[in-house]
């Protein structure tokens, strides 16, 4: 949630964000507030157009996060001043922040991911990404290679494999040609087709597929949550 200011000495019905240049020109005494840009509607208002708002970044991209969006299968949605977007595998926010309003993206934590709840951050239940980009566009593509990351590499967790110890030739053999031998052992280790390995990976891949549904529709039920319905 975001809170709006207005004066109560002004006709104008206009709100500003807590960071808007123009709130520090209305004594504190005269300040009121709503808890969401909704509200603020309800009752005749209207965002001052001095706010930095992400409003104003999205509607310079709209047409091409539009596109994007439907494209990947993406929800998006502008609220409260904050973008959700809710991908195949998470729950995303795009926020601005900073005097020079730059373009922020949170991950929504995960079980494999804990924080200090001491510490909740900015946004929450999310944590800052360390990406940086200056456009919406441009953190939806990183949220695509992040949902393709995880279809190759669900199990983030798994143990690296055991090294084979060897003697200093076939060291060198192994270097040579690294990468015919490192295509040979992933065609070793590959499991045939019908044997019990093979099954047990074709059932995690299942309980994965349907735990990121699950997910997905949770996801989807707190949106709906967040905006009332």
């Amino acid at each position: 949630m975001c809170t709006l200011h207005y004066s109560v000495n002004s006709h104008r019905k206009i709100v500003h964000l807590s960071h808007c240049k123009v709130l520090r020109h209305i004594p504190k005494e005269s300040r009121r507030s709503f808890e969401s840009l909704e509200e603020a509607k309800a009752h005749g208002y209207r965002l001052c157009r001095c706010c930095p708002s992400i409003a104003q970044k999205y509607r310079k991209e709209r047409n091409q996060v539009k596109c994007f969006c439907r494209d990947h299968g993406f929800t998006f949605m502008l609220l409260n001043d904050v973008i959700h977007v809710i991908s195949r595998h998470d729950c995303w926010r795009i926020i601005t922040c900073g005097n020079n309003k730059r373009l922020f993206l949170y991950h929504k934590n995960t079980a494999k991911c804990i924080r200090d709840e001491k510490m909740p951050g900015i946004i929450p239940g999310y944590h800052s990404q360390n990406c940086r980009s200056g456009t919406i566009l441009g953190y939806l593509k990183y949220i695509n290679y992040h949902d393709r990351y995880r279809d190759k590499h669900p199990c983030t967790e798994s143990k690296a494999p055991a090294r084979n110890k060897a003697c200093p030739a076939s060291k060198k053999t192994a270097k040579k040609n690294g990468k015919e031998n490192i295509a040979a052992v992933s065609q070793k280790n590959k499991p045939g087709k019908g044997t019990k390995r093979y099954r047990k990976q074709q059932a995690r891949k299942k309980r994965e597929k349907r735990l990121a549904a699950i997910i997905r529709v949770h996801a989807l039920l707190d949106e709906l949550a967040v905006i009332g319905y």
